[in-house]
């Protein structure tokens, strides 16, 4: 260690601390996903709620808040954004099937199907709601 802190100042430079790293609890700058389903989430949340940043959502957490919500629809509305995109079985929207893994596909893919059946004004207006999006 002291002969690190000479070599240090040998160079000019200031011990640092070392501190941990944390992860950030910020979003990214910037809309996280482009397309059309993406364009509706922009336009509902303007409607219902604009000071919140749902465009800024990270593509797993905007697919956890769709899978929930997804999973909160009775059957019928389930079928119903189904039917906006070609299925690959359970696997979701079959232009996903072979993505690399992540979740921007799906998430985008599932946005499209939320807007396609009619869904984005209840949908978005969970996201409206205090703490669903930090």
């Amino acid at each position: 260690m002291r002969a690190s802190l000479l070599l240090l100042a040998a160079l000019g430079a200031a011990p640092t601390a070392v501190v941990p790293k944390t992860v950030p609890n910020t979003l990214p700058d910037g809309p996280v996903l482009v397309g059309a389903g993406a364009d509706a989430l922009a336009r509902e949340t303007r409607r219902q709620c604009p000071g919140v940043p749902t465009d800024r959502l990270t593509p797993a957490d905007l697919l956890d808040a769709e899978e929930t919500f997804r999973d909160g629809l009775p059957a019928a509305q389930r079928q119903a954004m189904d039917r906006q995109l070609p299925q690959d079985g359970a696997s979701g929207p079959l232009r996903c099937a072979r993505s690399e893994g992540g979740a921007s596909c799906p998430a985008a893919a599932y946005l499209e199907e939320i807007a396609g059946a009619g869904l984005m004004p209840r949908f978005v207006a969970g996201l409206c709601a205090p703490g669903a999006v930090r």
